[in-house]
């Protein structure tokens, strides 16, 4: 059976079975742009840029992210909503 949902993000109504609806589930998100910025605004982490009409990894809050807290691309990438692929070449270009 499936339940109407509206998006925290960007309000469009969807639609999700009732035994994927839980308190802190995806589910209350339409597509996984709005659960990265949703990610974004709450860790206080801009998850990209639009530079032109390319969209850009921040670099520079990347590398500061790994000076902090010593994390891995692994854990960057879970916390922050980018692919963990991408973290990794973003951590060795700085090496």
């Amino acid at each position: 059976m499936l339940v109407e949902r509206v998006c925290e993000i960007c309000g469009t109504k969807f639609f999700r079975r009732r035994y994927e609806i839980r308190p802190r589930s995806p589910a209350r998100f339409c597509s996984r742009k709005c659960l990265g910025s949703y990610i974004g605004q709450h860790y206080g982490f801009p998850v990209h840029r639009k530079i032109g009409k390319k969209r850009k990894w921040d670099y520079d809050e990347i590398w500061k992210l790994e000076d902090k807290t010593g994390w891995g691309p692994s854990k960057i990438g879970k916390t922050l909503g980018i692919p963990i692929p991408t973290v990794s070449m973003i951590l060795k270009k700085r090496r």
